[in-house]
């Protein structure tokens, strides 16, 4: 009886125990994320990494010294594209900006250049490319969802850091963030959806898997908390014809 006993014990232990992080991997639910504090910490643990930011001087008269000039700070989407780590800006935000620096969420500091001869208004974003090649080695990216843009009123997920903070040396947390899809923008700007946030230009919206549903283009002149997000298309179409 007591063998018996044992080997049932050890059959809990080496059956129940993988269903159990079979649980504990799967993706959360949007109602997971919206209640649980536990799973709200670890989407933000496993997508923080895809959250950057980009610190440069934007262009000015020749006759100015540069040493003088503040530095700005614009948010950036590290995705996985075509089997590649890229890191994506809103081209409004880094107009006629060359040498930049990118922060990473761990605080590292990586160099690198934009491409302004490519910065129009065509082009919602730019590629940041590091001075080295190997500079984004093993960093985890964000990755796109299946193309289609998401519907009306899904729910969607940003981690951001608080305003007035600087990474590495601050010790104050990433925040998760939520909104909603919103409707199709109006010709000419139909391939935009809006959402409801406001100065979050550069921000990656996620849905309850982490995948990139949309980034944050720019805010609505006027309204307040409300944005234009591109989807997939709208984000690499027009990256795709400008390297042809």
């Amino acid at each position: 009886m007591r063998d018996e006993k044992c080997n049932q014990s050890l059959y809990k232990r080496l059956v129940l125990t993988p269903l159990l992080l079979l649980s504990l991997l799967a993706a959360p639910t949007p109602r997971d994320l919206l209640l649980d504090i536990q799973m709200q910490a670890a989407f933000v643990r496993d997508h923080a990494p895809g959250f950057v930011r980009i610190h440069y001087t934007p262009p000015m008269p020749t006759e100015v010294d540069q040493r003088f000039q503040p530095k700005h700070t614009a948010l950036g989407a590290l995705v996985e594209i075509e089997g590649k780590a890229r890191v994506l800006a809103p081209s409004h935000r880094i107009a006629g900006v060359e040498k930049a620096e990118l922060e990473l969420a761990d605080g590292r500091r990586v160099s690198g250049a934009f491409d302004p001869a490519i910065a129009t208004a065509s082009i919602p974003f730019q590629e940041f490319k590091t001075e080295r090649e190997d500079a984004l080695k093993g960093v985890k990216t964000l990755k796109w969802t299946d193309g289609k843009p998401p519907e009306e009123g899904t729910l969607l997920w940003a981690i951001e850091w608080p305003l007035g903070q600087q990474l590495p040396n601050s010790r104050a947390q990433p925040i998760l963030i939520r909104t909603s899809a919103g409707v199709s923008v109006e010709p000419p700007l139909e391939r935009f959806l809006y959402v409801g946030l406001g100065r979050a230009d550069g921000l990656a919206l996620l849905n309850h898997e982490g995948l990139v549903q949309c980034l944050v283009f720019r805010s609505v002149p006027g309204i307040e908390n409300k944005s234009l997000c591109a989807p997939q298309n709208a984000v690499l179409t027009p990256m795709n014809r400008s390297a042809q």
